[in-house]
């Protein structure tokens, strides 16, 4: 009886968390990365945060991490009136004394209401002058192309009948056969299995086990589970007697 019980009063302080409303948090819902730029560059990160049913006072702050050393990362506390989707930026100060490579990090939101992770990630590339020099080149011929595609064909002068070449013999008087050339194999072949990054598996699943429906999935799955228990509770409970 004691175990029916205990079950019963499990069950019922559980239910209020399976069905509340958690539609009510603050989330990036995309941003305009990624950012090729050069070393002392100043980059401006566009992104639009969502806010369901947090409007003012309700505030958060947005913030960048990891900001690597020497970098300035702006942070800034936004609130709003209405609910919905709202475009907001940060600027990022880039140091002269950048490595060029990629850096990745992540739009992160702070407050005291409750906050979901979203589309946050960011790479910037930082690039040498060598490097930025060859992207304006291929900028540069992409458009030469797609102009040469628009203009519309010339015509083409009448095909002019192609002179007869005389066939060599030889002494027993069967003609030479000439070599047919065949082009050569290409020796180096793309790979058809695209690259996996395993930073970005990770975060993957760290967005979906923080996600409305893993939320709604495992709370279903635990009253299940303790409806279960709790029928076995009152079956055994009935054998007893």
């Amino acid at each position: 009886m004691k175990m029916l019980f205990m079950v019963l009063v499990l069950c019922f302080l559980l239910l209020p968390a399976a069905f509340a409303d958690t539609d009510n948090f603050f989330s990036v819902k995309s941003n305009t990365g990624p950012y090729a730029l050069l070393p002392g560059e100043d980059v401006i990160v566009g992104f639009v945060i969502s806010n369901k049913d947090h409007v003012y006072p309700r505030n958060v702050t947005a913030y960048l991490d990891p900001c690597p050393v020497g970098w300035a990362c702006e942070q800034q506390t936004f609130s709003f009136a209405d609910t919905g989707l709202h475009a907001v930026n940060l600027t990022v100060k880039v140091p002269v004394t950048a490595q060029p490579k990629k850096y990745t990090m992540y739009i992160l939101l702070k407050s005291e209401w409750m906050t979901r992770r979203g589309d946050d990630r960011i790479v910037f590339s930082v690039m040498t002058d060598k490097d930025a020099a060859a992207v304006s080149y291929s900028d540069y011929s992409d458009r030469e192309k797609a102009l040469a595609a628009a203009e519309p064909p010339a015509e083409r002068a009448p095909e002019q009948p192609e002179p007869d070449v005389p066939s060599y013999q030889d002494e027993a008087g069967a003609e030479e056969a000439v070599p047919s050339v065949e082009p050569e194999p290409e020796t180096g072949i793309k790979s058809l299995v695209p690259d996996i990054n395993s930073s970005e598996i990770v975060e993957n699943v760290e967005r979906l086990e923080s996600s409305h429906q893993f939320v709604e999935y495992a709370s279903v799955v635990l009253i299940v589970v303790l409806v279960f228990i709790a029928a076995g509770a009152i079956i055994t409970f009935r054998k007893e007697k």
